[in-house]
């Protein structure tokens, strides 16, 4: 995959706009760029083809049709922003549930069935991580696009 040169989109985006060392500022830039840098880092994101192609199929009929290479190209281009997952989200139930005890009694409770029932109607929302091997990745999606929320470990009950 290329990705162009740092200065190229400097010059584009303007000096003033976009600086190589501003932690914390606000950068402006057009929803189709913002779209096609999401598309570039879905690339690397993992996937399950046939599971995706099960759930979804409006998409294997569009796949069978020729209208899409794959389902994974369906996810890329018009998947993820529709709200389908990718199938290969890295859920680790025991850890979730262990990680957000407030979790573990709403399911004591019956408020959800399960850590996953949980994860997918409000704890990605609260930038909680879905397994142990994600929670890195999340407290900087927390800190990037949060920083007024904690910034290690579960969200405070």
């Amino acid at each position: 995959m290329y990705v162009i040169p740092f200065s190229v989109l400097r010059h584009y985006l303007g000096e003033s706009t976009l600086s190589s060392g501003e932690e914390g500022q606000p950068v402006t830039i057009s929803a189709g760029l913002f779209r096609r840098l999401l598309q570039d880092a879905l690339l690397t994101h993992p996937f399950d083809e046939s599971a995706y192609l099960a759930a979804n199929p409006d998409v294997a009929s569009s796949v069978r049709r020729g209208e899409f290479g794959s389902g994974r190209a369906h996810f890329i281009e018009r998947g993820y922003f529709e709200g389908r997952g990718s199938y290969q989200d890295e859920f680790d139930e025991s850890w979730y549930v262990k990680a957000n005890s407030d979790v573990a009694r709403s399911i004591r409770a019956g408020t959800y069935p399960s850590g996953k029932a949980h994860f997918q109607s409000a704890g990605a929302a609260e930038f909680r991580a879905p397994s142990g091997a994600c929670e890195a990745d999340m407290n900087l999606w927390r800190a990037s696009l949060r920083p007024d929320l904690e910034t290690s470990g579960a969200m405070a009950e």
